[in-house]
């Protein structure tokens, strides 16, 4: 990179570390349930032949503005059910309510995505850039594949070792997502760094990238932000953890472009 280069890179990632920012609320949208639950309605989802994808009731769906397809076998969801005793503190010789599970039983009231009338069809996006993601990936020799979970609030995901990446399929912003995943993918193959670092480096670069290809959506750019400081919790990277940001945030912009070696110093920023 060049001196100029860098500064300009510097800047922003001195943006994202300080400038106010928001929380998407795509990343609170949906129940976090338990690893039981989860296999239990993969398990479903696959007997009815369906894509494993995120759940909700048929309430929540509606809320969203989404509607099941006619014909849809709902999901069987386990609660617990809880079963009381008395029994005397040793320490003090109180007598106490002890509270345990005792058994499970199952309410069959949740829908995937796969089951709803627009799935399969293009989400609307809150920002659409102009990436070709099939050239891109094909160059960082890495591979799209299909979602796999139930988990509704991760917008994507990453195995670096196996070079993949896959998108929620009712994520809203997609392009900002497959830069944080294909960053993920380009830096923590074998990355010593914490959790929390490995996701200020991803969404940072996702945020240089955007900012230098004229991303104007503002709300977008400041969730950016919203997210980096929320595992962050400071204003301060280590200069090894920023060249990292850089270095990957600059092979981005070379093979998006399609123009290796070019120099990037022209950008909106938010």
């Amino acid at each position: 990179m060049t001196n100029m280069t860098n500064e300009v890179y510097s800047d922003l990632i001195q943006r994202a570390i300080n400038e106010p920012g928001t929380i998407n609320q795509a990343y609170s949208l949906f129940h976090d349930y338990s690893l039981l639950n989860s296999l239990y309605a993969s398990y479903q989802m696959k007997a009815m032949k369906i894509d494993i994808t995120p759940i909700k009731t048929f309430k929540g769906w509606n809320d969203l503005g989404k509607s099941i397809a006619k014909g849809s076998k709902a999901i069987e969801i386990l609660y617990p059910s809880f079963g009381y005793f008395k029994a005397k503190d040793e320490e003090t010789g109180k007598e106490e309510t002890i509270k345990y599970i005792k058994g499970f039983f199952t309410k069959r009231q949740h829908f995937a995505a796969s089951q709803l009338k627009d799935y399969g069809t293009d989400e609307p996006q809150r920002i659409k850039l102009n990436i070709e993601w099939d050239r891109v990936l094909n160059d960082l020799k890495l591979t799209k594949v299909k979602w796999n979970t139930t988990n509704g609030n991760a917008q994507g995901w990453c195995n670096p070792t196996e070079g993949t990446v896959a998108i929620n399929p009712i994520c809203k912003t997609i392009d900002k997502t497959m830069l944080h995943e294909v960053a993920h993918a380009l830096m923590h193959k074998d990355s010593k760094h914490s959790r929390e670092i490995k996701e200020v480096q991803a969404e940072t670069v996702a945020y240089i990238v955007l900012n230098m290809i004229g991303c104007d959506n503002q709300e977008v750019l400041s969730e950016c932000r919203g997210y980096i400081q929320n595992w962050l919790k400071s204003n301060e990277l280590e200069p090894k953890v920023s060249k990292e940001i850089m270095n990957t945030a600059n092979k981005l912009m070379e093979v998006i472009s399609n123009k290796p070696k070019k120099e990037y110093t022209n950008s909106k920023r938010g």
